[in-house]
């Protein structure tokens, strides 16, 4: 059955073109589903969309907040009679056909369920990582996650929970590794890696956990992993000075673990009541205002050690969103809202339209490197989701509320009170604006995923109407109290196909020489390979191409089969000395990078090694299986390392 507000028409963005630009307009998307509730505390919003994934056939995950509702729950059609819910699981399949629901509750009102995450793995796995708290002794009750299992919540306290399902919505394991009756720890959020591996993230004191599954000795920020089944497997100490117990602790910060390379980012918006942070040997500069808050990204190698940290200038505001790693971990891309004249990885925020904001689209290498940075301009707020990406696109959505100007694309304002949406595609690896579309009228999306296919989901809420283009629906109950939460599929691909996932390494030869190899999903039709430096198309799985003079060349190969063809690029920088990523490779193979005094090396054995200059001078030559080597000895500089036939860039503070 198909409901009045469930809208079908097929977008074929083609978006792997890199010409391809389509108009602005008000984008309809291939479905649309509503959930809302009959009775709202005071016409507040229940909760929205709070998070949202898809898994490998294409259906798509979303946790909808229900807040404190005594009359019915109704998602998607599908009423939910029990008062005591708090929080939905839906999930739907490709074509926005209703699969399932559970229900997440707590029989007592004043005990906080908030969900953070939610997730999936390629192994079938829907995971949620939320936490319970309650302000007093006397805050009893019982919290249940639908029919399938439920535990007494202790008064008082703080406690964090991981739930599995499957991806049939089948009960898979409940987790509560950490209660917390002092409440001097700090919860922030996990990451699910393609075999289901968690790594949940907290402030943590010391005690006992997991029912003594570990112990902590010292009050400090750590990364906890689990395996797929629900067991602990390690505790990583991140290098992040712990505050006293009365301070609880960075506040606007995420973490997220990069499953290709094995490293941690932290994204802190650091503001004066966090107290003297230092990450590794890094002192951050606080704000100089007590309303200011401060950007920083930091980095960690697979042991917790800080490899580099990146802030943004103390004299006004800066809001970094959550990182979104490439596939192969060799590129970092964010979103940032600052104040103009903020200064963040060398670059300066501007907005040629005179507001004192702007919001801008930036990608780092893995040394934390600026490589593009794009800026929105606009007079009025812009807002902006965490970028999605997929192959060699990059999709953001957001709110503006005035002229906005991205690259070559301008939307008008937005009609008077109605509120306006955007919807943002970049090619990743140039930064360069491919469309700019507007998208739901009178709504708000602040959710954004896509899959491998880049099929793009969204997810928001509206009160009293929204529209896609001429198709318009009402909040229920009617009228502007009333809010819906509302998940909608933009289409790339159908859903009976898969596209190919592309993906190459490369090997430096002689001079400018580099041998390239496909490693991507087979098989194909055709492809492609386009080095980057005006040469002609070549085709073949494992091409040889010499480059004809030093620089930076964009190198991308593009695949085709039956459903379509899709491009991944990489930055290839060429010397005279020979060819390498500008990235470390899909490894922390040297750290720290920048360094000091002494390059630790994890590619072992007893090769030699040397250290160049980016002309090819030898500076150091040894033979031994240490597991680093001393460059405190070179000048500042960029220099080359040669270890047991790769080549790695790193730089000598």
């Amino acid at each position: 059955m198909k409901y009045p507000y469930f809208f079908r028409i097929t977008i074929g963005f083609l978006l792997l073109l890199h010409t391809f630009a389509l108009p602005a307009q008000t984008v309809t998307p291939y479905w649309a589903k509503r959930s809302y509730a009959t009775i709202l505390n005071n016409g507040n919003i229940g909760g929205g969309i709070q998070s949202m994934t898809t898994d490998k056939h294409g259906n798509s995950y979303a946790i909808i907040g229900i807040g404190i509702n005594n009359g019915i729950t109704n998602v998607d059609g599908h009423n939910i009679t029990d008062t005591n819910a708090r929080w939905v699981l839906a999930s739907w399949d490709c074509d926005g056909g209703f699969r399932w629901m559970r229900r997440l509750g707590s029989t007592s009102t004043q005990i906080n369920n908030l969900v953070l995450s939610l997730a999936t793995d390629t192994l079938e796995g829907v995971y949620i990582m939320g936490t319970l708290s309650s302000l007093k002794s006397t805050d009893t009750g019982r919290v249940y996650w639908d029919a399938d299992t439920s535990i007494n919540f202790t008064a008082g306290c703080k406690m964090l929970y991981l739930v599995k399902y499957n991806s049939l919505g089948q009960w898979q394991w409940l987790r509560t590794p950490m209660v917390d009756c002092q409440k001097k720890s700090r919860i922030y959020n996990f990451s699910v890696g393609p075999t289901g591996n968690i790594h949940w993230f907290g402030l943590l004191d010391v005690g006992v956990y997991d029912g003594g599954a570990f112990n902590i000795n010292t009050r400090k920020y750590y990364a906890v992993r689990y395996n797929a089944a629900g067991t602990w497997q390690a505790t990583i100490p991140l290098a992040i000075s712990a505050p006293a117990a009365t301070n609880s602790g960075l506040a606007l910060t995420s973490f997220q673990q990069d499953p290709a390379t094995g490293r941690f980012y932290a994204s802190v918006g650091l503001d004066q009541q966090s107290g003297i942070v230092a990450i590794g040997n890094t002192l951050l500069v606080a704000p100089a205002s007590a309303t200011d808050i401060v950007a920083t990204l930091a980095a960690f190698n697979p042991l917790g050690y800080a490899l580099w940290v990146r802030q943004a200038s103390p004299g006004g505001t800066s809001n970094l969103t959550d990182p979104t790693i490439s596939s192969n971990g060799s590129m970092i891309y964010l979103s940032m809202t600052s104040d103009t004249g903020t200064v963040f990885c060398g670059s300066t925020t501007t907005n040629a339209l005179g507001y004192r904001q702007a919001t801008h689209l930036m990608a780092l290498d893995t040394t934390g490197n600026l490589v593009w940075s794009k800026y929105a301009k606009s007079g009025w707020y812009v807002l902006a989701s965490n970028p999605c990406l997929s192959n060699n696109m990059l999709t953001m959505v957001g709110s503006y509320s005035d002229t906005l100007v991205w690259g070559h694309k301008t939307l008008m304002p937005p009609t008077p009170g109605s509120g306006g949406n955007y919807m943002l595609w970049v090619d990743a690896v140039t930064g360069g604006v491919i469309a700019l579309d507007t998208i739901g009228v009178n709504a708000n999306f602040r959710n954004i995923t896509m899959d491998k296919n880049a099929n793009i989901y969204l997810g928001g809420y509206f009160n009293g109407f929204m529209s896609f283009g001429a198709d318009t629906f009402s909040s229920i109950p009617a009228g502007n109290n009333y809010y819906s939460s509302v998940i909608a599929k933009y289409k790339n691909a159908n859903c009976n196909c898969n596209l190919p996932q592309p993906a190459f390494t490369f090997t430096p030869g002689s001079l400018n020489t580099c041998q390239f190899n496909y490693s991507g999903s087979t098989p194909y039709a055709s492809i492609r390979w386009d080095f980057g430096d005006g040469s002609p198309i070549v085709s073949g799985a494992n091409p040889q191409h010499t480059y004809a003079a030093s620089g930076t060349y964009p190198a991308c190969v593009t695949v085709v089969n039956g459903c379509g063809g899709n491009t991944f690029c990489q930055n290839v920088s060429v010397s005279l000395t020979g060819v390498e990523d500008m990235k470390p490779l899909t490894t922390d193979a040297i750290y720290p990078n920048p360094v000091k005094n002494r390059l630790y090396i994890k590619v072992h054995g007893n090769s030699e090694r040397t250290v160049t200059d980016l002309a090819g001078r030898i500076l150091i030559r040894e033979k031994n299986d240490k597991e680093y080597i001393n460059v405190e000895a070179l000048s500042p500089g960029v220099y080359l390392l040669r270890t047991s036939g790769r080549v790695f860039k790193f730089v000598k503070e």
